[in-house]
This record gives C-alpha cells, sequence and structure tokens, in this order.
C-alpha cells in the first residue's frame, strides 16, 4: 500500500511517503503516475497556498489516488474561527490566557497568520510585536461547504467529515500533529477533518 503524506514537516508518519517543500513543491505537477497512490494526508498545508494553487494541487490528488483512495484532509476552517469567537467563554483557559479577548484573538489568527501581514500589535501583555510575515504563512482559508464543492467538482464521489485522529479506515487513524504538546488547547471545531474518496 502506497501512502503519501504532503506537507509533512516534523510530523513522520511510519509507513508513509514524508514529502515537504522545497523537495515536494505541490503548486507544480505531482511527480507520481495517474492512479498510484493509495492513501493521502495533509494537515494544515492547504491553507498555506492561495485558492488556484490549492485547487490544482486537489486536482492533482485525485489524478494519483487509485479508484477507491482516500485523501485525509486537515485545514483551519472559517466556520470555526467565527464558532470560537462566538462561543470564546465555552473556550479552554489555556487557549484564553494567550490572548487578552476574543478580539485579540480573531485578529491573530486571521491578519497575524496572513502571508504579507505586515504591522503591528499589541501582545496579551500591551508589548507592541512587529509582524512582518514571509510567504509561509496563511494564503486562503475555507469552510466545509466550499472545501466539499471544489472536492466534488474534481471528481470525489464520497466527502465524510469525520473527527481528529478518528477514521473508518485504520490507515488514516491518529495521523494528525497538530492536537497535543502545544496545540492541546485548540479548539476542535477550529479546524475542518475530512476524508474524499476516490
Amino acid at each position: 500500500m502506497k501512502k503519501v503524506q504532503f506537507g509533512s514537516g516534523l510530523n513522520i508518519l511510519d509507513g508513509w511517503e514524508n514529502t515537504d517543500f522545497p523537495k515536494v513543491d505541490v503548486t507544480k505537477p505531482l511527480a507520481y503516475q495517474n492512479s498510484s497512490v493509495d492513501r493521502i494526508f495533509h494537515e494544515h498545508m492547504l491553507e498555506h497556498i492561495d485558492e488556484v494553487d490549492g485547487f490544482k494541487f486537489l486536482k492533482e490528488c485525485y489524478r494519483i489516488l487509485k479508484p477507491g483512495g482516500i485523501m485525509r484532509i486537515v485545514v483551519p476552517s472559517i466556520d470555526g474561527i467565527i464558532y470560537a469567537y462566538q462561543n470564546w467563554e465555552l473556550l479552554s483557559d489555556e487557549l484564553k490566557s494567550k490572548y487578552r479577548n476574543k478580539t485579540h484573538w480573531i485578529n491573530s489568527v486571521t491578519y497575524g497568520e496572513a502571508v504579507g501581514y505586515s504591522g503591528k500589535i499589541f501582545t496579551r501583555d500591551w508589548n507592541i510585536q512587529q509582524i512582518k510575515n514571509g510567504g509561509q504563512w496563511h494564503r486562503f482559508l475555507y469552510d466545509k461547504e466550499d472545501l466539499k464543492a471544489k472536492l466534488l467538482t474534481i471528481g470525489f464521489t464520497q466527502i465524510k467529515f469525520v473527527e481528529k485522529h478518528q477514521s473508518d479506515d485504520i490507515h488514516l487513524q491518529k495521523l494528525e500533529r497538530r492536537y497535543g504538546g502545544k496545540f492541546a488547547f485548540r479548539c476542535d471545531k477550529v479546524d475542518i477533518n475530512l476524508e474524499a474518496i476516490k
């Protein structure tokens, strides 16, 4: 079984071909034969390329997946960001302790993580912090409806929204690294977790 992770960073998965930029540039055609891969995983990678290149990358994933192959995607969710903002009191104290208030948080996760953003913000303790984001920051954020529509347009036959670490497919369970460690405080609803079947 051939399993490929794109944008692996430090999350090296046993039994997977772990790829990352610059060795593999996902904005270019992928160096895999048609219908040659059984499983694909990418987590917090898609939002770092623009909408057009992201769509082309998803089409490339479709091309290289075998019929019945599955791609698991994890991305930040616009819906989740809005949910967290509107339900601030329900979020963990650990998350809230990192920000002055919900306005500070939502600006940090939108403008503060946007590619090319340059400006000053106040830290939690009211110190001034200069931000000058380079090219590896967020370029496009998705919601469930938009991402599902794109995947169906490409040709995926089934889109299933799933919980973190959960899958009916044993090869796609417990893959995410952005739950636990310094991300343990994240609200589950901030991310979209889905599986797309070719």
